[in-house]
């Protein structure tokens, strides 16, 4: 038979852990229940995604469309190319052919160029960059722009028509990050800067005597919301 002493101090340590570890495991659990139904109450459903896709869309019209009259506005006329996402100027707007037949960047314009890009660019670049007339474009989000400089058939004297690509690229970021250098303060998601340039030769139609043919064309990388 047990002795009187041991039921009465009997020891109850493992039924007291017993109960804390079950109670535990219930606080998990209901922490657990808490989470889920805060992360599907916070999923979009496939309307709100449809409605979220349209508003972007909506957006992204009416920021080509300011930076088209923005650009017009300076004397650069601009035309949208929606399925590119991109603006495309005529290359005679910011460059010419000198004397000798050699590929010329136009300073003016292509400064009046580089401060409408600085301003409109920065309204759907990184949020810091932002002011009061970005505010229509908060769904928008620009990780990257660039601007190719398109040249149609030129024969300079002494300089392989492949070349003049390059030539008028380095003349047009010289003078387009010179004149304005805020445009160097804007960064792309890779933390580089948000617009680079490119210069290519012989994809445009044949230029004419003292003419330049050819375009310039804006991509801008827009993300999907």
């Amino acid at each position: 038979m047990q002795p009187a002493d041991d039921l009465e101090g009997g020891d109850f340590k493992p039924f007291f852990d017993m109960a804390v570890g079950i109670l535990f495991v219930l606080l998990i659990l209901i922490g657990s229940l808490l989470f889920f139904q805060t992360a599907a109450r916070d999923q979009p459903t496939a309307d709100e995604k449809q409605q979220r896709t349209a508003e972007w869309r909506k957006e992204l019209a009416a920021f080509l469309a300011l930076l088209a009259d923005d650009l017009r506005a300076r004397g650069l006329d601009a035309a949208i190319d929606a399925d590119r996402t991109a603006l495309v100027l005529p290359l005679d707007a910011i460059a010419a052919l000198d004397r000798d037949g050699f590929p010329q960047i136009l300073p003016r314009q292509t400064s009046d160029l580089g401060q409408v890009l600085a301003a409109d660019l920065a309204c759907v670049g990184n949020a810091a960059d932002r002011t009061g007339r970005c505010a229509p474009f908060r769904l928008l989000n620009l990780t990257g722009a660039t601007a190719e400089l398109r040249i149609g058939a030129v024969s300079a004297p002494g300089l392989p028509p492949e070349r003049l690509g390059s030539l008028l690229d380095s003349e047009f970021a010289a003078t387009l990050f010179r004149s304005v250098p805020d445009l160097l303060r804007l960064s792309g998601s890779d933390s580089g800067t948000l617009l680079k340039t490119v210069g290519t030769a012989g994809t445009a139609v044949p230029s004419k005597p003292g003419v330049i043919a050819g375009d310039v064309e804006i991509v801008l990388n827009i993300a999907a919301p």
